[in-house]
């Protein structure tokens, strides 16, 4: 069994068609919440997820696979490496201007301050902010928090956050003019 051969089942559950779907398989897998999966885990995981013909052998051979950094344990990083999908260079183009449009001090990364000018108006509509729940500043980093990495979000969104977050969306898109048309629609390009 192969990475590939992995993505390919986990896609076609109906639930990988939300966007936090590797988020909740990382934390379902992530039994003692230290933010990594070691074997055991991961090999539960599978089980979980009705992968349980696989041989021991196989399953070494795709944990060293999701391990990229071979230190015996998978974080996030790695985990939705392994698992996103391919992007094709059109969806990789729209996203890289959607980032662009939204690194509005061209630093290279996603913050506060870029979320600041660009969702302002936003943030002051959200639900909450309306309800008085939320102040601005609190709805404008859950629109920064839905783009950093889950259980690690440190107020930074990099370029490999960025794609991993559209790579996710983008599984569920099988049209690439379709997936343009509403990056476009968002980020107003």
């Amino acid at each position: 069994m192969s990475v590939e051969l992995i993505r390919a089942f986990l896609l076609k559950s109906k639930n990988s068609k939300k966007q936090t779907f590797l988020n909740d398989l990382f934390k379902s897998m992530d039994k003692d919440h230290s933010r990594k999966i070691d074997y055991h885990e991961f090999k539960q995981g599978l089980f979980k997820l009705g992968l349980t013909d696989l041989t021991e052998a196989e399953i070494r051979k795709l944990f060293n696979d999701f391990d990229t950094k071979q230190d015996g344990k998978i974080d996030f990083t790695e985990f939705v490496n392994a698992l996103k999908p391919q992007l094709s260079p059109t969806r990789l183009k729209a996203i890289d201007e959607a980032f662009r449009k939204l690194d509005v001090n061209n630093d290279g990364v996603l913050s506060m301050e870029d979320f600041r000018v660009v969702y302002m108006e936003q943030a002051k509509r959200h639900p909450k902010c309306k309800d008085g729940t939320w102040t601005t500043e609190q709805a404008l980093r859950s629109f920064l928090d839905a783009f950093d990495t889950p259980g690690r979000a440190d107020g930074i969104v990099t370029m490999e956050e960025f794609h991993n977050y559209y790579a996710i969306i983008s599984a569920s898109i099988p049209d690439d003019s379709y997936f343009v048309f509403l990056m476009n629609s968002c980020f107003g390009s």
